[in-house]
């Protein structure tokens, strides 16, 4: 009995090209599909434009960091509802509980184990759905 592997379409929001193209490939290694934005204002131009499973958005970005692009998303009843995930090299205690008081599933802390994403990716939106059920 195998587990079918859903494919996700996952949007993620990183200004580093080569932070964005790695967890590209790790996504996508995964079976899923990405679409990659360099900043929050595209970020959130691409949640309007498309339905998305996931946001996976670094913190601090130029033009809009993740932050206000996680509050712009909940303000919006079209996009209010899109699971987030924020990446930081950041260890604020006070920004955590910001993050999650805006809803946010985890904070993954950079640098980050490209074997394990996949995987935490999985598991809190497995935790997500069951907690909606």
């Amino acid at each position: 009995m195998g587990v079918q592997k859903k494919t996700l379409h996952i949007l993620v929001a990183e200004d580093s090209p080569t932070q964005a193209e790695k967890l590209k490939y790790i996504l996508e290694a995964a079976g899923h599909q990405v679409t990659v934005a360099p900043n929050g204002r595209a970020a959130l131009e691409a949640a309007r434009a498309a339905s998305h499973d996931l946001l996976i958005s670094d913190v601090m970005m130029p033009e809009m960091d993740g932050a206000a692009t996680l509050a712009k998303l909940r303000q919006n009843p079209c996009t209010a509802n899109i699971p987030v995930l924020l990446m930081t090299a950041r260890k604020l205690v006070d920004d955590m509980e910001r993050f999650r008081s805006l809803g946010v599933l985890a904070v993954i802390t950079k640098p980050f184990d490209p074997l394990a994403l996949p995987v935490l990716v999985r598991d809190h939106l497995a935790a997500l759905h069951h907690d909606e059920h």
